[in-house]
C-alpha cells in the first residue's frame, strides 16, 4: 500500500470515528439548550440529507457508478442540483445532528466533519476535471457544488 493510500485510509476512520461520536451526542446531550426550533430544524436537516444520499446512491446504480467509477459524467437527478450530492447530504445531516445535540461539542466536531467534506468535494472536482475536462467545466457553471438551494432555484427557473 503507497503512503498516499494509506493516509486516505487512515483519514476515512478519523471521519468515520468522528462521525459516529457526533451521532452519540444526539443520544448523550439531545435538546441540551432545551430549544424546540433547534429540534425541528435539526429533523428537517437530517431527513433531506437522508434523500439526498439515497437519491444520489440510487442516481449512481442506474448509471453503474458505484464505488467512484467514473466512466460517465451524470448530471441528472440530484446531480442537476448540486454536484455533490452525496457529500451536501452527510453535511445536512451533520448540521442536523448539530442542532439536535446543541452542545459545542457536537458544533467543533461537526464544524470538522463539514470542513473534511468540503475539502474531499475540492479534491474531487480535480479528478473529475482532468478527467471529463470541459465537460465537467460546463457543469460547474451551470451546478453549484453544494448549495441546495441556489441549485433548486436554477433548476426552477431553468424549467419556467
Amino acid at each position: 500500500m503507497h503512503h498516499k493510500e494509506l493516509i486516505e485510509k487512515a483519514g476515512m476512520i478519523v471521519f468515520f470515528l468522528l462521525y459516529m461520536v457526533e451521532f452519540a451526542l444526539v443520544f448523550i446531550a439531545f435538546n441540551f439548550l432545551n430549544c424546540l426550533a433547534s429540534v425541528i430544524l435539526g429533523t428537517l436537516s437530517l431527513i433531506i440529507g437522508g434523500v439526498l444520499i439515497y437519491l444520489s446512491i440510487k442516481t449512481r446504480k442506474r448509471y453503474g457508478r458505484i464505488k467512484g467509477d467514473y466512466n460517465v459524467l451524470i448530471t441528472e437527478g440530484p446531480y442537476s442540483i448540486v454536484r455533490h450530492p452525496e457529500y451536501t447530504g452527510h453535511v445536512s445531516i451533520i448540521i442536523g445532528l448539530m442542532l439536535l445535540s446543541q452542545s459545542i461539542i457536537s458544533f467543533i466536531i461537526g464544524s470538522l466533519l463539514i470542513i473534511s467534506l468540503y475539502l474531499a468535494m475540492i479534491m474531487e472536482e480535480k479528478e473529475l476535471i482532468n478527467k471529463f475536462e470541459s465537460s465537467y467545466l460546463q457543469y460547474i457553471k451551470t451546478t453549484p457544488r453544494c448549495n441546495i438551494i441556489t441549485g433548486l432555484l436554477r433548476k426552477i427557473r431553468k424549467r419556467s
